[in-house]
Formats: structure tokens, C-alpha cells, sequence
């Protein structure tokens, strides 16, 4: 059971991709059975001396010929390119864009096959059942991959089996496209941290541009004289303005703290598993942020971004931990750069421990040596 997971784990670890690897080129089985069958029947009829098994050798023997003309025909002249999103999520599909035209004056392309290719390993493929001569055409196929980072397609391989799946043809066509994958996002539930509110509840509120009352002062000089109350002003003998309200703005900060050696006595598969657990964490609570509506930044042993909100912050952070990897023991330093901010929400995450979390009147920036 042990070594079943093991193989399991170092499967996903040097596979990228989710769709099998295709066929070998080259004859098939069942074609070169027919070619054995059709030897044998032409042997056969020089011992026998009979036309009809010549004549059934040399059917089979045009058969083969016509295949083979008719696949290198098919093939020829036939240019593919592709567009890639710049983006897309480990283990979900996303949009492949792909351009064929064939420069062929009288022949058309019958059954061509675009397989995408990520290193050895396949990301899309489509048939294209039909091509005319002197056209082109634009194909929308769906792609899967299933490690987060920088992915570089070099290649398209252009194949097909046409007319009679004897032999399978394939030319490359060189390409030079990049994909970055952004890790997997999870429902988690954060706990509340120290005494403000988490999930909905009211954490507070300020002075400020609100609309809701909050307070009275005295009257300063540039105040919106709309905001002067005349009627305590003229108990009190002295100019008094409405001070508004507006709700304290939330802040969290998740430290992913890849510079932490691992465990001894972890190999080097449930080393990369767990590495990965833990940015699948880092990215789920990131996500929780934005929806629990916190101004969040993310903390590394190398960068720290700003406190922001929205969608757009978020994809930041994503394609950060994108690109994310674990740091040597030593090979960073953490530096006192104190970022002074109480009651900010504090969320370390480890790969090796997991989720922890504190309320800190100081957050350390980490920088590298």
C-alpha cells in the first residue's frame, strides 16, 4: 500500500498534466496483423499458383500504399499556431485557442489531430475532422493542467491516422508559448484573532467621511460649514460641528513561511505534497480575506505586498504563490522591518505545521539577506 502511494506521488510530481500520452507514430497493431495475413495469403498463392490470392495480396498491398500517400498528403502545408490565457487554476480547464490554415492548392486535410505538449506530456488535443485547400480556420479546444507555476509550451504535434488508421503520421510544429498556473483554492473557515470581528460581525467604527453620527466637537477652522449644529451651537455659545462615522477598515496578514526547513525523516515525494497542501492553504485564505472583506497582504521569506482590497490584489497574491518555492535553510534572513499596525489579524502558515493565528500590534516585513 506504501509503495502504491509512493508511485502515486511521484506520478503527480513529474506529471503536469491530466490527458494521456498519445499513441506511438508508426504502424498500427491491427494493420501490421492485415500486412502478416496478406504475406502469408501471397506465399500461400506461389505454392498454389492461384490468381485470386494474388489478386487479394495485391488489394491489400494498394491499401497500404493509398494509406500511406494519402496521410502525407493530408499533412502537408497544414501551419498551426495557438494562443494561450495568461492565467489559469491548477486541476480546472481553461480556453486554448488554436489557428490552423493549410496551404495546400487542390488537396484538402481529412482527420488531423493537434496534440499541445508540455515537455512530454499533453495539455490539449483536438481533431479537426476537415480542412479545405487555401483556408484557415480558428478551433477552441480545453486544457487541463494540474501543477501551479511557469509553464513553457515548445511544441504542437500535428497528426493523423487518415483513411484507415493503418499508420499514424505526426510532424512538430515548433511553438513558443507561456501559461502560468495559479494554485487551487479551497473553502476554509478563519478563525476570529484577538477582539475584532470576523466573520460579518462589527469591528468598530472611526471618525470620518461616513454618514452615520459618531460624535460632536468644536468647530476648526476649514470645516463644511454644513456640519455646524446651530442649535447646540447657540446653547453652548460657541460654534459646534457633527462628527460622522465610518467602520474601521480590517487588516490580516498571511505569513507563508517557505524559508522553515522540513521535518526529518520526510522523503522527497511527501516533501513536495505537503509543500503544496500549504500554499493550497495560503491561497484559500487569501481568498477568505477578500471575502470576509479585510485589507490582506501575504508575507513570505523574500516579498511582502502591500495592504490592499478587491479582485485584482487577489490575483497579485495568486500568481505570487505561483511562483513560490521552498526556500534552503540559511539561504534567507529574516530582517526587523516592523510595519506598525494593532489589531492586524496575523495567520502564519507552514507547510510542515499549518495554520496558526495571533493578533500582533506589529507585523515583521522578511526580506532576504
Amino acid at each position: 500500500m506504501e509503495n502504491t502511494q509512493a508511485n502515486e506521488g511521484e506520478a503527480l510530481q513529474r506529471s503536469d498534466l491530466i490527458l494521456p500520452v498519445p499513441a506511438r507514430k508508426g504502424f498500427q497493431r491491427h494493420a501490421r496483423l492485415l500486412a502478416f495475413t496478406a504475406a502469408a495469403i501471397f506465399f500461400g498463392a506461389l505454392n498454389n499458383n492461384l490468381n485470386l490470392l494474388f489478386l487479394f495480396s495485391g488489394m491489400v498491398a494498394s491499401l497500404f500504399v493509398a494509406s500511406e500517400i494519402l496521410s502525407r498528403v493530408s499533412l502537408a502545408k497544414v501551419n498551426v499556431s495557438c494562443r494561450l490565457p495568461e492565467d489559469a487554476v491548477a486541476g480546472e480547464s481553461f480556453v486554448i485557442q488554436f489557428q490552423v490554415e493549410s496551404g495546400k492548392r487542390l488537396f484538402a486535410s481529412h482527420a488531423v489531430n493537434l496534440i499541445l505538449m508540455d515537455g512530454k506530456y499533453i495539455c490539449a488535443q483536438i481533431l479537426i475532422p476537415y480542412l479545405p485547400p487555401r483556408e484557415a480556420m480558428t478551433v477552441i479546444a480545453r486544457g487541463v493542467m494540474r501543477k501551479r507555476g511557469e509553464h513553457a509550451f515548445n511544441r504542437i504535434l500535428v497528426r493523423t491516422s487518415f483513411p484507415f488508421h493503418f499508420a499514424i503520421r505526426q510532424r512538430t510544429q515548433r511553438i513558443n508559448e507561456r501559461i502560468l498556473v495559479l494554485p487551487l483554492t479551497r473553502a476554509l473557515t478563519l478563525a476570529p484573532t484577538g477582539s475584532m470581528g470576523f466573520h460579518g460581525q462589527e469591528s468598530g467604527r472611526r471618525p470620518g467621511g461616513g454618514s452615520e453620527f459618531h460624535s460632536l466637537r468644536e468647530h476648526h477652522y476649514g470645516d463644511d460649514a454644513r456640519r455646524i449644529v446651530w442649535r447646540v451651537s447657540a446653547r453652548r455659545n460657541e460654534l459646534i460641528c457633527r462628527e460622522n462615522s465610518q467602520p474601521s477598515v480590517r487588516r490580516a496578514i498571511i505569513v507563508f513561511q517557505n524559508d522553515e526547513p522540513p521535518p526529518n525523516g520526510l522523503g522527497d515525494v511527501e516533501r513536495y505534497e505537503r509543500f503544496e497542501e500549504g500554499v493550497i492553504l495560503a491561497a484559500s485564505a487569501v481568498s477568505t480575506l477578500l471575502r470576509e472583506g479585510f485589507q490582506f497582504a501575504l508575507q513570505t521569506a523574500s516579498e511582502t505586498t502591500s495592504f490592499r482590497q478587491g479582485s485584482v490584489h487577489l490575483l497579485s497574491i495568486l500568481r505570487l504563490l505561483a511562483r513560490v518555492q521552498s526556500v534552503e535553510n540559511g539561504a534567507m534572513r529574516r530582517a526587523a522591518t516592523p510595519v506598525q499596525d494593532p489589531g492586524c489579524h496575523v495567520y502564519n502558515i507552514s507547510p510542515w505545521r499549518g495554520l496558526s493565528s495571533t493578533t500582533a500590534t506589529a507585523v515583521s516585513k522578511e526580506v532576504s539577506a
